[in-house]
Order: C-alpha cells, then sequence, then structure tokens
C-alpha cells in the first residue's frame, strides 16, 4: 500500500513551468535528449537517466533510489521514505531542493545500514526494494540507469570518496519541457554538482647524512595545458608533451621547511606538480631541489608534536636531499706530513669565535691522521684557529679562508705546526737555551681576602703578544684544581728575547674579563701589574701568577686551612741530623682510611728538622669545620707504626686537627728519636716513616740490632768465661 496523503507532489508540478523550476533547483544543467518531445501518456511508462561527470570520476560509486511513485500526474513518496521526515511538497529555489536531497540521502544510507527505519518495519516488502541500482563510473566518467519506472528518483554516491565528492539529486521522471517546447521528457541527462575533497603532499629535506633541515625555501607549480603555444606565458618554463602545450604555473609560494624539515601542502586538484628550491639554507650546496609529483586522488594528513604524516586517502610523501659544504682541513707539519691531535675551531671574518646557543663552539673538530672534513659551514671568509696544539708541535696562528656554497666547489684550507726540535740549541757563550718556558700560576680566593679551594674545578688560560690580548701567541692550556687553592701550568718551547702577556681565557681561547659557575657565582681574574713576563737568555724559565676573584664561595669550593707538617729527628735528647727522608699524610678518619692529602716528601738534607705545609678543606662558611689526623707513612702512603722493624721511635704531638673559616692554620710534629747508644754507619741512618698520634708525645723504644758492636760483646763473653773457669778450679781445689 502506498500512502498518498501528505506526500502528493502533484502542487510542486502542477504546470510545466513549475517542474522546469525544480529541474534548475536540482542543479540539472542538460535537459531531454537526443529524442523528440513526448507527451505523458498511458503507454509511455518507463525512462532513463544519464549521469555526465568529468573522467577524474572514474571509479566512483553512485546510486540510483526510488522515493517516490508516478501516479495520474503525481509523485507520491514510497512507504519507506515516507518515514524520513522530509518535507518536499513546498520547495522554493535550489537551495532548499538541494537540502531535501542531502537529507534523503542520509536516511538512504540509514536504511543501507541497518537503520531503525527500514522496509521491514513498513508494508513494502523488501528492505532492498528501494535500491534501483548502483553502478560504477566509466573511464568518461559516465553513469546510465535505462528501462527506469517512472517516480522520483534520488542519486546519491555512495563511494570513491577518495576521488571526489558528487552532491546528492532528486530527479523527477517525467517531467514537463513545455516551456522550452519538448512536452514531456522521460530522458534525463544532468551533469552533477561535485567536488574533489583535495590532495596531499608531504615534502621532507634533509641532508647528505641524513638530519633533517630547516629553513629552505620552495615554490609549488602546477601543469597547465594550453591550446597554443601563443597562450603559454612568457615568464613561464613550459614544454610540450603527449597531451600539448604545457606550462608551470605557480599555485603556492614561499613554503619554508619547519623544523623538523617539511613542507604540507593540502587541498590540491588533480593534476600534476613540482615543488621547487627557491632558497638553500645557510651551509649547504646550492643545489636547488626539484620534485615532481602527481595527485589523483584525495588525502589527508594528521600533525602530532609538530611532526605531519598521511591520515588517510593518498597522501603524496616526497623527499629532496641537500648536501652539506664540505672543508678539507690539511693539519700537517713541515714536511707535509698529517699532524693528529689539534683541537681547532673556527672563527668569523672578524676573529670571533662562532658559538651555538649553548656556548660550545658551533665548528670544530680535532684532527686525525687521516682526511679531516668540516661539514656545513655557510659561505664566508673565515680562520682556522688552533686552540691546542698536539705534542711534540709548536702553536700556529690563525689560517684565513674562504667557503663557497656553489655546487662542486673544492673547499680547503691547510695550516702547518712546525715540530718541536729534538735536541734544543744552546748559545755557547753563556750556556743559555734558545726556547725558554713560562709557568702560570692560579691562585683562588674570595673577594673578602680569604682563599678558597675547589674540589674539582677547570680554567683557561693562555699568552699574548699584546698588553691588550687581542693575538694570542699560544695555545690554550687548562688550569686544573682538585681539592687545592692553587695551581700552575707551564707553557714550554717560548721564544726569548720576547713579552709574553697572560690571560684567562674559555676554553677556545677567547680573553675574559669575568666568568661564572656552574651555580651562577660570578668571578674576575686579578692579575699583577703589567700581567707580563720577558724571557731572556738570562731568564728564559719565567714564572707569573694571578688570582681568581670570587664574590661569594661557590658551590663544590671551601675555605682554606694550612696544615704545617715538622719533621724532626733526635738522638737520646739531642738533635740529629741526617739526609735521610721520610713520608707522611692527611687523612680524615682517625681510622686512618681516607685519605686528604697526596703523600707528602719530608726530605731532611742534612738537617734535623724539616717543614711542609699542605692546603685542606677548612669547611663552607661560618659554624663549618673539618677535622684531620695526621700520620708518617711509607712511600706509598701505607700508615707505619713503632715496630722492631726501625730504629727509631715515632711520636706525633697531636692527635687530631680542626681547621675551620676563623681558625685556618694549624701545626702536627711527628718526632722521630734514635737511642743514644746507636751509631752510624758512613755517616747515615737507615730510617722509615710511620703514623700514629695522640694529644701527648708517646715514645716507644726500638731498636734495630743492624749496628750492634759484636766484636766487643764476644771479647767481654770470652773474659767471663775465663773468670767462671777459674773460678770453679778455686772452688774445687778448697774442697779438695
Amino acid at each position: 500500500m502506498k500512502r498518498k496523503v501528505c506526500w502528493r507532489l502533484k502542487p510542486l508540478f502542477a504546470s510545466a513551468g513549475m517542474l522546469v523550476l525544480f529541474a534548475l533547483m536540482l542543479s540539472v544543467l542538460v535537459l531531454a535528449g537526443a529524442a523528440a518531445p513526448v507527451h505523458a501518456s498511458a503507454e509511455q511508462t518507463t525512462g532513463k537517466v544519464e549521469i555526465q561527470l568529468s573522467d577524474s570520476a572514474s571509479g566512483i560509486e553512485l546510486t540510483l533510489y526510488k522515493v517516490g511513485d508516478y501516479e495520474n500526474g503525481s509523485f507520491i513518496f514510497t512507504d519507506i521514505f515516507a518515514q524520513s521526515g522530509v518535507e518536499i511538497s513546498d520547495l522554493n529555489n535550489s537551495s532548499e531542493a538541494q537540502t531535501a536531497a542531502q537529507a534523503l540521502a542520509a536516511y538512504a544510507e540509514t536504511l543501507s545500514s541497518g537503520g531503525s527505519a527500514s522496509a521491514g518495519s513498513t508494508s513494502g516488502g523488501s528492505a532492498q526494494n528501494y535500491i534501483i541500482s548502483t553502478v560504477t563510473a566509466d573511464a568518461s566518467g559516465s553513469v546510465k540507469f535505462d528501462s527506469l519506472p517512472l517516480g522520483l528518483y534520488l542519486i546519491a554516491q555512495t563511494g570513491g570518496t577518495e576521488y571526489l565528492e558528487a552532491q546528492p539529486t532528486l530527479i523527477p521522471l517525467p517531467y514537463s519541457g513545455a516551456d522550452s517546447g519538448q512536452g514531456w521528457i522521460y530522458d534525463v541527462t544532468i551533469a552533477l554538482k561535485y567536488s574533489f575533497p583535495g590532495g596531499a603532499v608531504i615534502l621532507t629535506k634533509t641532508d647528505d647524512a641524513g638530519d633533517l633541515i630547516e629553513g629552505a625555501v620552495f615554490v609549488l607549480q602546477q601543469k597547465v595545458y594550453a591550446d597554443s603555444e601563443s597562450e603559454v606565458p612568457l615568464d613561464a618554463e613550459s614544454g610540450t608533451d603527449d597531451t600539448g602545450f604545457y606550462y608551470w604555473k605557480e599555485f603556492a609560494k614561499d613554503l619554508k621547511t619547519s623544523a623538523y624539515g617539511q613542507v604540507v601542502v593540502t587541498g590540491l586538484p588533480t593534476g600534476e606538480f613540482r615543488l621547487v628550491e627557491t632558497e638553500n639554507p645557510e651551509g649547504y650546496v646550492d643545489s636547488y631541489a626539484v620534485v615532481t609529483f602527481t595527485i589523483s586522488a584525495a588525502g589527508t594528513v594528521a600533525e602530532a608534536n609538530g611532526v605531519y604524516s598521511a591520515a588517510s586517502g593518498d597522501v603524496q610523501t616526497v623527499s629532496a636531499v641537500n648536501p652539506r659544504t664540505q672543508v678539507t682541513i690539511n693539519k700537517v707539519d713541515e714536511a707535509g706530513a698529517a699532524v693528529a691531535g689539534a683541537k681547532l675551531v673556527i672563527k668569523d671574518a672578524d676573529g670571533n669565535v662562532i658559538h651555538k646557543e649553548d656556548g660550545t663552539a658551533k665548528y670544530g673538530l680535532t684532527t686525525t691522521a687521516g682526511t679531516d672534513i668540516l661539514y656545513g659551514l655557510p659561505a664566508g671568509t673565515y680562520y682556522l684557529d688552533e686552540v691546542t696544539e698536539p705534542d711534540g708541535y709548536k702553536y700556529t696562528a690563525d689560517v684565513m679562508f674562504t667557503v663557497s656554497e656553489a655546487e662542486g666547489t673544492q673547499n680547503t684550507v691547510t695550516m702547518v705546526d712546525p715540530a718541536v726540535p729534538t735536541d734544543t740549541a744552546k748559545d755557547s757563550s753563556d750556556s743559555a737555551a734558545d726556547e725558554g718556558s713560562l709557568t702560570v700560576s692560579k691562585e683562588l680566593k674570595l673577594q673578602n681576602g680569604s682563599a678558597a679551594m675547589a674540589e674539582s674545578a677547570s680554567f683557561y688560560v693562555a699568552l699574548f703578544s699584546d698588553e691588550t690580548c687581542a693575538t694570542r701567541v699560544s695555545g690554550v692550556k687548562t688550569i686544573t684544581f682538585t681539592n687545592t687553592g692553587s695551581s700552575s701550568v707551564t707553557f714550554e718551547h717560548l721564544d726569548l728575547e720576547t713579552s709574553y702577556y697572560v690571560a684567562e681565557t674559555d676554553e677556545y681561547g677567547e680573553v675574559l674579563t669575568s666568568g661564572m659557575t656552574s651555580d651562577g657565582v660570578v668571578y674576575a681574574p686579578d692579575y699583577p701589574d703589567g700581567a707580563s713576563v720577558k724571557l731572556s737568555k738570562k731568564n728564559a724559565d719565567g714564572t707569573i701568577t694571578f688570582k681568581n676573584v670570587f664574590y661569594e664561595l661557590p658551590s663544590g669550593y671551601y675555605y682554606v686551612g694550612y696544615l704545617t707538617i715538622t719533621k724532626k729527628t733526635i738522638r737520646g735528647s739531642e738533635a740529629y741530623d741526617t739526609d735521610d727522608t721520610f713520608y707522611a699524610r692527611v687523612f680524615s678518619d682517625s681510622a686512618l682510611n681516607e685519605p686528604a692529602s697526596d703523600v707528602i716528601e719530608l726530605a731532611m738534607g742534612g738537617n734535623s728538622s724539616f717543614s711542609y705545609t699542605v692546603e685542606l678543606n677548612a669547611g663552607t662558611g661560618s659554624g663549618t669545620s673539618a677535622t684531620y689526623y695526621v700520620a708518617e707513612t711509607d712511600s706509598s702512603g701505607t700508615p707505619l707504626t713503632n715496630t722492631s722493624a726501625h730504629d727509631f721511635t715515632i711520636s706525633i704531638d697531636k692527635e687530631s686537627v680542626k681547621l675551620s673559616q676563623t681558625n685556618t692554620e694549624k701545626t702536627v710534629t711527628i718526632t722521630n728519636t734514635f737511642e743514644p747508644d746507636e751509631t752510624e754507619e758512613n755517616g747515615t741512618t737507615t730510617s722509615g716513616s710511620s703514623s700514629g698520634g695522640t694529644d701527648e708525645t708517646t715514645a716507644t723504644s726500638v731498636q734495630t740490632g743492624d749496628e750492634t758492636p759484636l766484636g766487643r760483646y764476644l771479647a767481654v763473653m770470652l773474659a767471663a768465661v775465663v773468670i767462671l773457669l777459674a773460678a770453679g778450679a778455686v772452688w774445687r781445689k778448697r774442697r779438695e
């Protein structure tokens, strides 16, 4: 049964003029066809529909639905579509007609997917009765439906949306063509409105090492065909192919690669395109990549953390490679042999080291015995700077060179390091060396004058030829502090009769007027007047000391305490001069397991007393302190005790000492006591070192036996035997 109440379409099609209006509202672009006008009659019961799309629609799927029957000049909803809720009995324009068609297409899709409204829930029979046919567009984009019963039809796309998206359309069969003199039309040809959902391309730009390149600029061009060569713009690159004349038309410009090396373009129509690089980033060869691709299907992209990837459909993914510039570094000796181990950096045309954002050198390397290549240096003028010369070679001044980004250019720079002579020549007149040295010492101080020490710290120093320290004439040396407040380095193989200026630098040799520790404490170098030393044949080995002044105590730094260890040797109660060498060490625990200093050598040098002062941690501020224990040791630092292995006893005047910010100086005396009756052979006594320590001096007698007068002991024993024998004879005589 068909419901005829409320769904009769007769009011809309009451006249031929209204039918034509309806056809226009439904976006019917081509009316009627080859057949002559045919008037509605009882004999004409079928018609046909042809859908025309572009050839890009090849492969899309269209479905024809019958939504209404034709009875007595009127269209009546079928039972299935009567439940759609769509009202089309009073449509006034094409927009309303299009809205109704879209609503009916959505309803039909619900039916096809098993929605709540279906033919099975009505008296209309099978759920598929409303589908007339589903057809795939051919190569020309044409779809035909023949022998259709008269009625109201809906054409809707049901597949192939990756190629294009066609609008659903209502088609009345027949409709009146009276206004055009055609009468009733049963063969309908229409061109559906459609749109291409858009293609997408993702280009990834990398260098020759596979690293992503940011900042490359591209223009996107589309291949456009012209009817004749005269239609090709004069400034466009053009050509011919099997299709005819074409030229490359700008589609989008100023497409710059992201931090992830990507250019992404979406919403592209079908056709052939190319991405042409118009600007290479600095440090890359001027290769100007050209990448061609074709858009034949739609595709979408998705972004995650700045990186794009294909999400759906057919996304074109292409790539382009930009080689980095290369500079071949030839570090050789005077004979042309490769020199390994030289630390080099690149300076700009103004002589400044080129830094990264984190402060490290952007371009640098340590030479090897093979070929050394520096990559990615932009075109321009530079200086090759030797930060540290290898062992056995002299420092070499900066060498200027240029870099070109032109394709095929070979960029090279050569630096020669003279070898250090194996036999330093002597001047025959005064035997002074032809080369000198300069020892540079640094002390750590606080602004208030207090000495400081670093648990672990490194600073850098270099020599310059001028008072302004503009021209460096040495490699950069590292002054290392490990639990000390002073340290030094020595520059060797220096020219004589030359003044050298000392300056603190960063690790690349750039002069520092101030610095900052890792925890933000500022310090500044404090040099003696002139901060220079002149080397001469009479003063070939120079020295200079400067300070680093800190405005507060940094983390990992301590106040300095000074512990003076005095070694005394006595025989009996008298001072005893000796040439022996003894050893001592400072420990931070009473069990003498945790050393707080290196092994200290106490060389007596023919004296009975010798002192040595060691720097120690005296705490990090007010209220803090450190306790230490002193022990005599052997040469390897193992504590000694009073045993029969030594011919002296060891005593230490203090069991422990405490250092602090307000009490920075302490003394400890180690006394070795030799027995009064001992004699020395050849003017020397074999001595060892030992430790142990109490608040009060203790002396435990230790005798060796190495120097006992055996001859005198044997004579005394023999005399005793004689006396005993004589006494025995007298005793026996008296008994008799």
